[in-house]
């Protein structure tokens, strides 16, 4: 082999190594960076989708709570249209038995009526017969004689008396007019028909004794007839009485019913309020304690520390008080010392001061004498007396010095006595002070005691007039109903006295005719009750849909309160999907890091093999001939195309976990022409997982293997001495070394080997934002591959989203369509 060759293989070798480790470190720093990213977002979304959950839970906790709030309500609304509706029909029961009654007594009023009507029908023809019959005995005695004549005038003139006496009842019977005239005019029949009948005078005559004596019965009945008049009158009288008083009960009743219903409106109103104002006492009652117990808390705390606080301070004083007197003690003890010392001082210096006299007077005594022995005498004298007026000094300087140690001692008892006073008054002013702040406090509590107490007798004042109004109301009620029963009793005393007033026809009817205005204004009265009755039950209709209304609230709370829950349900699996997701990105993850640690791998035996190729070329460039060396080497003939140089390139990313491409390095070499084609062969392919050096890099042919040893180096006959190379050649080597370097159309490729397009193509979990789930769901829809997703438009995307169950904003906020195009 020819040293440029081997040279220019060497350095294209070390050149692609250098770019395939190049290359690789990058692609490996772009994984790792790829990675970072999207352990961080993949990071912030589940973090992101963890407070969404959160929220969504607690907005559904809020929700519960409002809807549990609302159902109470609505649980008090009811029973309070339950309480409605039974006072209703409480009130409809009343209504109704008022009705029934008022229908008894117009029945009953019929009745009298039809039994008035029988009784004056009845009377009416009882007074037409006995009328009748008179009048025959009158025609007939007139016919007979007029013995007789007389006495039936007299008789007629006492029936005719009579009859005028009667006249008030015959005005009292004008609304029978027309059957009185009836009565007549058979009465003229009659007395055609007794003229007629003169033939039966004699038979009238045999008569004649027999109705004398019934003239004495009836004569004995006209009698009777009178005092049932008189009586009759009286009774009509009474009854005329009893009837206006009835009918002016009757207003009074129907007024007091208007002012009993007006009054329970009013009251069903005040209760109302009341109930308001209750409610409203009982939450400021509520307010009033809560703050109370809350100030009561404070100023217990306060008053607390206070208390401590002058607790300690007056404990302090105290201790300072104590220390004080104990020092006041001690200083009084220092001081009575100091005294007694004084006081022996004062004996010493006196008794001193005795002796010194004594000595002065010996000394002058002795200062007579002029002996030596009273001079020696003398100087002793004389040291004692120094010696004793020195003692006398030191006896005055320490007299000095206590008298201004008592001094001072006692203006320390007396700043202590201050302090003391200072203590003292500073513990009064605090005592005073939390004395202060106790009746501050038990002010303060009697107030707020006050306070509830007056809301609390206010409030039990208003149900005690509440309920002292429903009872008398409850009382007026029973005299109503008292009224009612002596009225319904009074109407059956007036029914019995109607059928004894068998002559007052007139004055009946115009009972009956008051008694008809007494209905109408009965009817009218009912027809109030009726309308009053109406309108509650607008009310109650009101009421019933106000309780709609607040059900179909409920139900709306009730239906939010689902979708809430739907929400959180749906978040939770979005949270599931999501957490798959990421447990799919960590499985990808993880094998995009086995991956890369492959390429590590390989990179490590790429680097080995050049590593190897180095060293087989540095041995073959050392078994090379001698003679091959020393000779001049001709120039190679220039070949077509020099070998390509190796480059490892990965087309693609995996598909997923499961699919991992499979990589294989194929080296394809070119045949060379010229002297090398005689001269060498060209490198096979290498394997896939380990290739050799041979792969990589040219190795001489078997003529040069050969020709390793000296021995056997046998120059072929057609081989051609070297020429020089040109600088064309060396300007075309060039640019071949340089195409080898950067990978250009001469270079051996090692090609990636991947899956079909197609295959690659039907993973959907490529597509950003889309998980293994939601893949499965895609599929389930019709989605096979990211191809179908990406040629979806506008209404194709709703219908997607409508068939997944997932909202559309969701797939264009996520990108779905245009990460797809990006694969497609």
């Amino acid at each position: 082999m020819d040293a440029p060759e081997l040279l220019l293989y060497t350095f294209a070798a070390v050149a692609a190594g250098t770019a395939a480790w190049v290359g690789w470190w990058v692609r490996g720093r772009v994984h790792s960076h790829r990675l970072a990213v999207l352990d961080e977002q993949w990071t912030r979304k589940l973090r992101s989708y963890e407070h969404e959950a959160e929220q969504a839970l607690t907005h559904a906790t809020l929700e519960a709570t409002r809807g549990r709030e609302l159902a109470q309500q609505a649980e008090e609304l009811q029973a309070r249209i339950r309480r409605l509706e039974q006072r209703l029909r409480t009130r409809g029961d009343s209504e109704d038995d008022l009705e029934l009654r008022t229908r008894e007594l117009a029945e009953l009023r019929e009745r009298s009526d039809a039994e008035f009507a029988d009784l004056r029908e009845r009377t009416e023809s009882e007074l037409a017969a006995t009328r009748s019959e008179h009048e025959a005995a009158i025609e007939i005695l007139r016919a007979t004689g007029t013995e007789t004549l007389a006495e039936r005038d007299r008789e007629v003139q006492r029936l005719t008396a009579w009859i005028t006496e009667l006249t008030p009842l015959s005005d009292a019977l004008k609304d029978s007019g027309d059957k009185l005239a009836d009565r007549d005019r058979e009465l003229e029949s009659l007395r055609a028909g007794v003229r007629e009948g003169d033939t039966a005078r004699g038979s009238l005559e045999r008569d004649l004794e027999r109705l004398r004596g019934e003239l004495a019965h009836e004569r004995d009945q006209g009698q009777r007839a009178e005092a049932e008049a008189a009586d009759s009158g009286a009774g009509l009288r009474g009854a005329e009485e009893r009837c206006k008083g009835l009918g002016e009960e009757l207003a009074e009743l129907r007024a007091r019913s208007e002012e009993l219903t007006r009054e329970r409106g009013a009251l069903q109103t005040g209760l109302e309020e009341a109930r308001r104002e209750s409610a409203t006492l009982s939450a400021r009652i509520e307010e009033i304690q809560r703050v109370g117990h809350k100030r009561e808390q404070e100023f217990e705390q306060r008053a607390a520390r206070s208390a401590r606080e002058a607790s300690r301070r007056l404990e302090n004083a105290l201790e300072e008080r104590d220390a004080s007197a104990t020092r006041c003690g001690e200083l009084a003890d220092e001081l009575a010392r100091g005294e007694e010392r004084d006081a022996r001082g004062a004996q010493e210096r006196e008794r001193l001061a005795g002796e010194l006299e004594e000595l002065r007077s010996e000394t002058e005594r002795l200062a007579t004498e002029t002996t030596a022995e009273q001079a020696q005498v003398a100087e002793g004298a004389a040291e004692r007396v120094a010696a004793l007026e020195g003692t006398l000094a030191e006896t005055g300087q320490e007299r000095d010095r206590l008298r201004d140690e008592r001094n001072a001692r006692r203006r320390e008892l007396a700043e202590l006595s201050e302090q003391l006073s200072a203590g003292a008054l500073e513990r009064e002013g605090l005592t005073a002070s939390l004395d202060e702040l106790r009746r501050d406090t038990t002010r303060r509590e009697r107030d707020v005691t006050r306070h509830l107490q007056e809301t609390s007798g206010e409030t039990a004042r208003r149900m005690q007039t509440l309920e002292k109004e429903r009872d008398r109301t409850a009382a007026e009620r029973d005299a109503l109903e008292a009224a009612r029963g002596a009225l319904e009793e009074r109407v059956r005393e007036g029914r019995d006295e109607r059928t004894a007033l068998a002559a007052t026809i007139e004055e009946l009817r115009r009972e009956a005719g008051r008694g008809e205005r007494s209905q109408a204004s009965l009817r009218a009265a009912l027809e109030r009750a009726a309308d009053e009755m109406e309108a509650q039950r607008g009310r109650t209709r009101v009421a019933e849909e106000q309780g709609a209304e607040l059900s179909k609230e409920l139900k709306e709370r009730e239906r939010k309160l689902e979708l809430a829950a739907r929400a959180g349900q749906r978040s939770q699996a979005r949270r599931e999907r999501l957490e798959a997701e990421v447990l799919g990105r960590k499985q990808r993850i993880e094998t995009l890091r086995g991956q890369l640690k492959d390429l590590r791998e390989a990179r490590g035996t790429l680097e080995r093999d050049l590593r190897e190729t180095r060293k087989a070329a540095k041995a073959a460039a050392k078994t090379a001939p001698k003679a091959s060396r020393s000779r001049k080497p001709k120039p190679a003939r220039k070949p077509n195309k020099t070998p390509k140089a190796t480059r490892t390139r990965t087309t693609g990313k995996p598909a997923s976990s499961e699919k991992a491409a499979s990589t294989a390095e194929v080296a394809k070499p070119k045949r060379a022409t010229g002297a090398a084609a005689r001269s060498r062969k060209t490198a096979t392919a290498a394997k896939t997982t380990k290739p050799k050096p041979t792969a990589k890099a040219a190795k001489p042919t078997r003529p040069s293997a050969k020709a390793a040893n000296p021995k056997q180096v046998k120059p072929t006959a057609k081989a051609k001495k070297p020429k020089r190379a040109t600088p064309a050649a060396k300007a075309a080597a060039a640019r071949r070394a340089k195409g080898a370097r950067s990978g250009g159309p001469g270079q051996l490729r090692t090609v990636t080997l991947q899956p079909a397009r197609q295959a690659k193509g039907g993973d959907l979990t490529r597509i950003p934002r889309i998980g293994s789930r939601m893949a499965e769901r895609l599929r389930e829809a019709g989605i096979a591959d990211p191809a179908a997703l990406a040629a979806l438009d506008r209404p194709g995307v709703d219908a997607l989203a409508k068939r997944l169950g997932i909202e559309a904003a969701r797939i264009r906020r996520e990108g779905w369509v245009g990460g797809a195009a990006k694969l497609t």
